[in-house]
């Protein structure tokens, strides 16, 4: 009897999983009013999983609540020409793949896509462009870049921070083609994003002063630095597209003043960041060899 009844909760368990998600619209669904969101669980129960694309685009769209249940999307999500109602993304918290590609465009309140923190792959490409409103594009930190063929951000004119770990990544594997202009400073060109992720990500500003002397520099220069306490550092020049150019100096050293010589023969001239790494923190320099 009490294998029997282990059977059966066995066979329950797995129709019960097996309904409970399950893959579904392989044209793809376009949302163009607010009701037809709110009515997408009731018309589609457990449907998790969208084969095709998925389309936002409406005047009166003013949330995504209605859709937390979605974990894939195997086809494009686009998400383009919402009013004013549509702020955040909310809703969206969920979803952890996209097969095609990301595209948020023309919306004009959106402000907040971090609704999109879990979002893992995205096999194609993104675009980020024409969101007035947006400052930030926290929410895209997880994706990971290896497929993407290329990133463009653009026209978004409160958008200050684009350094975020798969946009540096991107950049610093030069994995595909990429666009980043008209935005708002700290965001309004390719090379201000390279310098915010050459600090890195998550890590905090240290007092550790740099100095470089001379600098502007032809031969070589010397890269000062004074340590507080003992501590383990890891001093790395990058050029401007966030390639190392030379792992300079990895090491414990003890407090007080030390001094790296740096005579970049081989390179040519131009802008070149030195960061030292250290339990203090990151601190950067600018260096221009002529």
């Amino acid at each position: 009897m009490r294998y029997l009844s282990f059977i059966s909760f066995l066979f329950l368990f797995c129709w019960y999983s097996e309904v409970s998600s399950q893959s579904c619209l392989p044209e793809g669904i376009t949302f163009t009013t607010q009701s037809q969101i709110d009515s997408f669980p009731i018309l589609y129960p457990n449907c998790t999983e969208i084969e095709g694309d998925v389309i936002v685009e409406g005047e009166g769209v003013s949330n995504l609540f209605a859709l937390n249940v979605l974990t894939v999307i195997q086809g494009t999500l686009r998400i383009n020409y919402n009013g004013t109602l549509l702020t955040t993304l909310n809703g969206l918290n969920n979803l952890t793949f996209i097969g095609g590609s990301l595209l948020i465009g023309g919306n004009e309140r959106l402000s907040n896509i971090s609704a999109l923190e879990n979002v893992r792959i995205v096999g194609r490409f993104i675009i980020v462009s024409f969101n007035p409103y947006l400052n930030s594009l926290i929410g895209l930190d997880s994706i990971n870049t290896d497929s993407l063929t290329f990133y463009d951000v653009f026209e978004n004119h409160s958008l200050t921070h684009c350094e975020v770990m798969s946009m540096c990544e991107y950049l610093m594997n030069q994995n595909g083609s990429y666009y980043i202009g008209e935005n708002d400073e700290g965001c309004n060109s390719q090379w201000e994003v390279r310098e915010a992720c050459t600090v890195g990500i998550n890590e905090q500003q240290s007092a550790t002063q740099l100095s470089a002397y001379p600098n502007p520099f032809t031969t070589s220069t010397k890269i000062e630095y004074e340590l507080t306490q003992p501590s383990h550092i890891l001093l790395t020049i990058y050029n401007t597209i966030g390639e190392v150019v030379l792992q300079a100096d990895e090491g414990t050293l003890p407090p007080g003043k030390h001094t790296f010589t740096w005579t970049p023969e081989r390179l040519s001239e131009g802008l070149y960041y030195a960061v030292l790494r250290s339990e203090e923190g990151v601190s950067v320099i600018k260096m221009l060899k002529q």
